[in-house]
């Protein structure tokens, strides 16, 4: 079954995106091949938006109220953020996108 993917976003340089989607997945895609290179699981609901913070790493907020950071050349959660509100998770990253950054 193919479900919808909802709020993609490129890497700073245009090599790569990363989109979400209703089956709770983080899914990274090679924009000239166009193929599908990782796919970052961890989420027990839809991820509406990710976003890459640096080439290597990258934040999704999913309605699962949590926002997860990832290492995507390994596949691996670097952290989670428990039980907050998703529209707050939203305004803090857009507004403060910099707290994310290691």
């Amino acid at each position: 079954m193919n479900l919808p993917s909802i709020g993609g976003r490129f890497r700073k340089d245009g090599q790569l995106i990363c989109v979400g989607g209703d089956d709770a997945s983080v899914k990274i895609f090679d924009v000239s091949s166009k193929t599908l290179l990782r796919t970052l699981r961890g989420h027990d609901n839809a991820t509406h938006v990710c976003e890459f913070l640096t080439t290597q790493n990258l934040a999704s907020f999913s309605d699962d109220k949590t926002v997860r950071l990832w290492d995507v050349s390994t596949e691996d959660e670097i952290q989670k953020f428990n039980e907050h509100k998703v529209i707050d998770l939203f305004s803090d990253f857009y507004n403060c996108k910099s707290i994310f950054l290691f």
